[in-house]
């Protein structure tokens, strides 16, 4: 069983197939992407200067003295609307921003794995598909395959029928096969179980190239990036260090400088308060008392994602890092209701 065929097999064929049938361990096979560069970009992967990125109607944010080097692995950071999409496509040459520039470095080769995803010709087959962006043999591909959990019959399956977490297997195979050292992803690890997510993190780590990512999963992005690019009000702001330090600067030393700027002039000018004053210092204490508690809240979550992710414990971190995400936007919320009362 498992080594017949259509034809008798020679003893070099036998054995590599015997040798090809995996022991079952009571855990599901992992797929095993091979991400690789294919020549050397220049130093200088990504310069801005500065630029102003939107449509002609309507501006989205603005980026100063933003550089990349090779190697490195940026991740593009910020609610969704804000532009962070537009962004990669003004990457891509797809759009051109509304003033200043952006300059990429020599002999880059790009890769955007949402365009791979989304190129996928839905009645073709998964290994016609493959074979579409690269000429090789039937044989070839179905090894080539084999990796991204591609098996059997599994190759002959039309791509309309693939569940969501094979279309991102297909693409992120189709991607491997470009060779590009300038990867543009954009929530790669979406619709992939956690196996295959970790896989994906190891492959991104030991990547030689260089990485922008666009990504909700924040334990990968603490894995992976060097440095964040947080795309928010109307402004992009670069991080350089580690998800996790970026988090807790965040709660830390920003809210804390807001809240001193803040809290203290209402404190200052009022001194004999009618009854309406006192009604808004009382509402704005009770603002200031839960902004408080919840930066206690995000300085304790921050100090959980950072032990999680040194534990890899996987599960864990993403779950955190979505409490935490939550978090952040009911603190902006709170300083926001804050300034309102203020006024």
């Amino acid at each position: 069983m498992g080594l017949s065929s259509d034809r008798p097999l020679d003893v070099v064929e036998a054995v590599r197939k015997v040798n090809s049938i995996q022991i079952s361990n009571g855990r599901p096979p992992q797929i095993r992407p091979r991400l690789q560069s294919v020549g050397k970009s220049g130093n200088i992967i990504l310069q801005i200067p500065k630029a102003t990125i939107g449509f002609p109607r309507l501006r989205l944010f603005e980026v100063r003295n933003l550089e990349l080097r090779r190697g490195e692995c940026a991740a593009l950071i910020g609610p969704n609307g804000s532009g962070k999409t537009t962004f990669l496509k003004v990457l891509l040459g797809q759009l051109k921003p509304l003033a200043g520039s952006v300059n990429l470095g020599a002999s880059l080769k790009i890769g955007y794995f949402a365009q791979v995803h989304d190129s996928l010709k839905g009645e073709w087959s998964v290994l016609d598909e493959l074979m579409r962006h690269k000429n090789m043999l039937p044989g070839e591909a179905r090894s080539y395959l084999a990796p991204y959990l591609f098996r059997g019959d599994d190759v002959f399956k039309p791509v309309e029928a693939l569940s969501g977490g094979e279309r991102a297997r297909l693409a992120l195979a189709i991607l491997a096969l470009e060779g590009s050292n300038f990867l543009l992803l954009d929530e790669p690890t979406n619709h992939l179980d956690i196996p295959a997510r970790e896989s994906l993190q190891e492959v991104l780590i030991n990547f030689t190239g260089t990485i922008l990512l666009v990504s909700h999963d924040r334990f990968l992005i603490d894995q992976v990036a060097t440095q964040i690019w947080d795309l928010r009000d109307g402004k992009l702001e670069v991080f350089r260090g580690k998800y996790h330090e970026f988090v807790l600067r965040k709660a830390v030393v920003k809210p804390s400088r807001r809240t001193e700027q803040t809290f203290l002039p209402y404190k200052r000018s009022v001194h004999a308060p009618n009854k309406e004053a006192r009604k808004q210092i009382e509402n704005m204490e009770r603002l200031e008392n839960k902004i408080r508690e919840q930066e206690r809240m995000i300085q304790k979550l921050s100090g959980e994602l950072r032990r999680a992710s040194e534990s890899k414990a996987f599960e864990k971190s993403n779950q955190i890092s979505w409490q935490l995400a939550k978090a952040e936007a009911a603190l902006d919320t709170m300083m926001s209701e804050w300034e309102k009362a203020a006024v």
